[in-house]
């Protein structure tokens, strides 16, 4: 049998642990049996991709049964189509998604150098038709919105790119295939293995395989490591996977799509697709690798043979190295062999790891506390931990809970003693409850393409100003008003509970006036928060020092079910009514899960989150005048710019390369002037830049005299902004950095800008990183205003940030051909003058 592997690696746009996961990857398969083929930097360009697919495809038998992989580590892309919010309310495709490849750079408006997903599905159903044993893994996402850790690097395209090119392609595949279609509609012969919902951010970080990786790829190289070739479905190792992602980074949740019940890289499947091999040692019946499954002693399952026949219950006495030993005595059948056996759960506990930083004695009192919890345990060196205990900063004695984000839970510290201990432990295992329900799987992928759920923010008065935001990653500001909608679009009544999941670690169950969920019917919608929203607040007793995670969870069933399971003693094994999805919500409340007694999934079910960060304060003003291109970085990278692997330059050149009027009436024959601001961070300020130049009797066609056209040449830090504007200039208006220098006179922007030297403009100080996002909208803001009283009306042409881990933009922009817009077409480079 041939095992084949596709492993590409596109390492760009900040990325720098990219070709390390590659190199994990191929190395871990390459030891399962698997020969690979590797496509890295100048070699994962679209077209090399589409080529080395297009080989494996070839490569690969008719008929077989040959396992493939095919994995990418790299940025994703996510671009809204023109009129994105009635087509997702409609259910319709409101996005393009990408993978990017080395050369996406290159993209302009007629060559489009994204993979779209529509046709890595059409490569994968032709894969798929040659044999049916093909696992996908994608380690990147489609958000790219950034995590409170400025450590972690969001595996998104951290800009848009020009797609015009694109939709002739993706209309000729609709065309092909007869539907819409993408990577995320359902192939019921691949397995799927995705770094984080669609919606979601997934993260490169440091790691302790050493460098930076994908976090998914970590744990998925540490996990087949440790396995070995162990006989385990897709569905627990994803689960395992999940669990201890979402313990450290709580808004990434890893999935596995498709047939999960898979044994891996294989065709075998089991009917009860979370049951663990066992195995005889020494006459003791073992379940190995107990550490890497979550096996606990207590924990009950039902042995089965090869052939499905129960061989009787058995419970973890012990954990024997890395092994869990069964007891069977008196449980078992007469006379049953456990040979090729597997053990299905009937009642698991799972812990979540806590790290203890305290010195003796108190660490062994702390220790003895989480030992005697049923959620909690002691972290292991270097284990991932839900929580840190820690001692106060003051030296007093006293102890602190931290998050996973080492922000601390609340304010306040707890005393040393039992009863202090006693506090710290419960505010501990409210964190761990909250990120076991934030951890809760998606479920039925096809039930959660049926449900819309839409995040909206309203006017500071309610109604009015309503906008549609991001699922995850979105920055939300103490006070501000919102609602959520959701919709059901399938064709059955679905019952639907709420969660929320605040600041505080603190679960309320929202739909508590239906406590079997809110029947919406099909085509219905149900708006908590109703048509003004509700305002956004900050708990008591949550510190104030920084944004703290808020989710909203909807969960979708197809029949009613006890939402508040979560605050009960849970379901247990043949107990009247429990579900898959009520044994979920008891063991997030409890630790414990008691496991249904049908294995069938007679309840459909699908957990669709809503992640934001709330911010202690009000929002900033970002509101810039429109631009007829906007090229911006998530507004999350902005202000919480990632930090750089790399270090960027210090100083830089911008200069304009081309500039040629394209077929625009409105320039025709006419004066043209060019305004630009180049601005960039100081200390505790935005340093800015005006810029005029002027042409005289501008024809269509006429290429402007702006070769080399020096727009910027000092220092740079934080950020590197630009925006230009293209005018008639008939009234021959005063240049922009005199009208700046006019305007610190002018009540209305003298509190807002300061002059600094010559031509250099400072905003307010602003020691917070939004606060100078919001200081950059403001000189936008007035440099528009002032362009548009010296001509009349100003025409904004272009306006892009590029940050520290994008090199500042080094390079010529776009790498290839010319920006065009308004009938103007541009280009300019930014450069290192050494």
């Amino acid at each position: 049998m041939a095992k084949r592997a596709l492993l590409i690696g596109s390492q760009t746009y900040g990325l720098t642990g990219v070709n390390g996961d590659v190199a994990l990857m191929a190395e871990t398969l390459e030891a399962r049996g698997f020969r690979s083929e590797v496509r890295i930097e100048d070699d994962a360009t679209r077209a090399g991709i589409i080529a080395a697919y297009e080989r494996l495809i070839d490569e690969t038998p008719s008929g077989s049964t040959d396992p493939v992989v095919i994995y990418y580590s790299g940025h994703g892309g996510r671009t809204p189509l023109e009129g994105w919010e009635e087509l997702q309310r409609r259910g319709e495709r409101s996005h393009l998604r990408y993978l990017v490849p080395f050369d996406m750079k290159a993209s302009s408006e007629s060559d489009f150098r994204g993979l779209l997903s529509e046709e890595l599905s059409s490569l994968q159903r032709r894969l798929t038709a040659k044999t049916e044993n093909v696992t996908t893994i994608l380690d990147c996402c489609h958000s790219g919105t950034m995590s409170r850790d400025a450590d972690l690097m969001p595996k998104a395209a951290p800009r848009s790119f020009p797609y015009d090119a694109a939709l002739p392609l993706l209309a000729a595949l609709e065309a092909e295939s007869g539907a819409a279609t993408s990577l995320d509609d359902s192939n019921p012969l691949a397995v799927r293995v995705v770094a984080c919902d669609p919606l979601q951010s997934a993260y490169e970080r440091p790691s302790s395989l050493g460098g930076r990786h994908g976090a998914l790829t970590e744990q998925l190289v540490l996990s087949l490591r440790e396995l070995g070739d162990r006989p385990l479905t897709w569905r627990v190792l994803g689960n395992r996977i999940r669990r201890t992602i979402t313990t450290s980074l709580p808004t990434q949740r890893p999935e596995v799509e498709g047939p999960s019940d898979r044994l891996l890289f294989s065709l075998t499947t089991r009917d009860a697709a979370n049951a663990l091999p066992v195995v005889v040692t020494d006459g003791a019946v073992r379940i190995e690798a107990a550490r890497l499954l979550d096996v606990s002693v207590g924990d009950r399952y039902e042995l089965l043979s090869p052939d499905d026949t129960s061989l009787g219950e058995a419970e973890v006495e012990r954990i024997d190295g890395d092994a869990a030993v069964l007891g069977v005595a008196g449980k078992a059948k007469a006379g049953a062999t456990y040979t090729d056996a597997v053990a299905v759960p009937l009642r698991t506990s799972r812990t979540k790891a806590v790290a203890v930083d305290l010195q003796p004695p108190v660490r062994a009192a702390v220790e003895e506390r989480l030992a005697a919890s049923t959620m909690l345990r002691a972290a292991a060196d270097g284990e991932a931990a839900v929580a840190r205990i820690a001692g106060s900063s003051d030296g007093d004695g006293a102890l602190v809970v931290l998050d996973s984000g080492g922000f601390a839970v609340q304010d306040g510290t707890f005393a040393s003693d039992k009863t202090g201990i006693g506090e710290a432990i419960k505010v501990v295992e409210r964190v761990a409850r909250a990120e076991r329900l934030r951890g809760l799987d998606r479920g039925d992928a096809d039930l959660a393409g049926q449900i819309h759920v839409e995040l909206r923010s309203h006017g500071s008065e309610g109604g009015g100003d309503v906008r549609t935001r991001a699922a995850s990653g979105e920055r939300l500001y103490r006070g501000e008003l919102i609602s959520l909608q959701v919709t059901n679009n399938s064709e059955r009544d679905l019952y639907v509970g709420l969660f929320d999941i605040d600041t505080a670690y603190a679960i309320t169950l929202l739909s508590s006036d239906e406590p079997m969920g809110w029947r919406i019917r099909p085509g219905e919608s149900k708006t908590p928060g109703g048509p003004d929203g509700i305002p956004l607040e900050w708990d008591p007793g949550v510190p104030d020092d920084g944004e703290r995670p808020e989710t909203l969870l909807v969960v979708a069933a197809t029949q009613p079910q006890q939402f508040n399971a979560l605050t009960t003693s849970g379901v247990t094994r043949g107990e009247p009514g429990g579900s898959p999805l009520e044994s979920l919500l008891a063991e997030a409340g409890t630790g414990t899960r008691g496991w249904p007694a049908s294995r069938s999934q007679s309840v459909a079910y699908c957990a669709k989150p809503v992640d934001f960060y709330l911010v202690p304060a009000a929002p900033p003003a970002l509101g810039e005048p429109p631009f007829a291109i906007e090229d911006l970085p998530d507004l999350s990278q902005r202000g919480l710019q990632p930090r750089s692997a790399i270090a960027p330059p210090s100083r830089l050149a911008v200069r304009l390369v081309n500039l040629r009027v394209r077929n625009n009436k409105a320039l025709f024959k006419a004066a043209v002037r060019v305004d630009a601001l180049v601005l960039t961070g100081g200390d505790q300020q935005v340093v800015a830049t005006p810029f005029t130049f002027r042409f005289p009797d501008v024809a269509d066609g006429d290429l402007l005299p702006a070769d080399n056209l020096l727009l910027y040449h000092g220092d740079v830090k934080d950020f590197l902004d630009i925006a230009i504007w293209a005018n008639r200039d008939d009234e021959k208006g005063v240049d922009l950095a005199v009208l700046f220098e006019e305007a610190v006179n002018d009540p209305k922007v003298k509190g807002a800008l300061t002059i600094v030297a010559g031509l250099v403009i400072a905003a307010a100080p602003a020691a917070a990183a939004v606060a100078t996002v919001g200081a950059v909208a403001t000189v936008v803001r007035v440099g528009a205003s002032l362009i548009s009283a010296a001509v009349g009306k100003e025409i904004g042409l272009y306006r892009t940030s590029f940050l520290p881990f994008e090199q500042f933009g080094l390079g010529r922009q776009p790498k290839e051909g010319f920006r065009t817009a308004k009938g103007i077409e541009f280009a300019y480079e930014v450069i290192d003058p050494g």
